[in-house]
């Protein structure tokens, strides 16, 4: 396994963010909630 520290691309091209806040809002929505979540 080689690892590219000369930078901020060392994270495997497989890796992408998690969609939590959009599964976050679309789930208060479908709670019934009038506004989605909305972080502090």
């Amino acid at each position: 396994m080689s690892e590219n520290f000369d930078g901020l691309d060392f994270a495997p091209p497989h890796s992408l963010p998690l969609p939590y806040l959009h599964r976050i809002r679309t789930y208060y929505l479908a709670l019934g909630y009038d506004t989605p979540y909305r972080w502090a």
